[in-house]
């Protein structure tokens, strides 16, 4: 007896990212919209407290404070321990969130646009023609 096909359905855009020299990853979801405007909009708060006015008068803890934040942003973000696989430390300096958040920058742009431009090419070419093939049967 034929054995059956099984339909299936495996969309995954998962990028593994390898944080230090133990070979422990950070996993980037560039399909999860969510995720990527958590990242997004971390680094928006961060660089706005950053750049204000009064960062002179800010005290040390403040920096602690404003540290300690997106610590618990990036956990909640790439998932728990991820601060100290990247840093090796729970509690990094404002300079290592920066040079964190650069990188990751970097490297969030590099698969966006990557999935940008597939995207373009699929509708482009395979999604487009069926979806033409399709809607042509259907008003036959």
């Amino acid at each position: 007896m034929a054995e059956e096909k099984k339909d299936s359905i495996y969309i995954r855009n998962i990028k593994k990212i390898v944080v230090n020299d133990n070979g422990d990853s950070i996993y980037l979801n560039v399909s999860d919209r969510e995720m990527l405007l958590n990242i997004q909009g971390t680094i928006n708060v961060f660089y706005e407290m950053l750049k204000s006015d009064d960062l002179a008068s800010k005290s040390m803890e403040d920096f602690n404070d404003m540290c300690d934040k997106q610590t618990q942003t990036i956990d909640k973000i790439f998932g728990e321990n991820t601060v100290y696989k990247v840093f090796g430390t729970n509690k990094p300096t404002v300079t290592a969130l920066i040079d964190f958040y650069i990188e990751i920058m970097d490297i969030v742009s590099k698969y966006v646009n990557a999935y940008q431009t597939k995207l373009e090419e699929t509708i482009n070419s395979k999604f487009g023609k069926k979806y033409l093939t399709r809607k042509i049967r259907k008003s036959t």
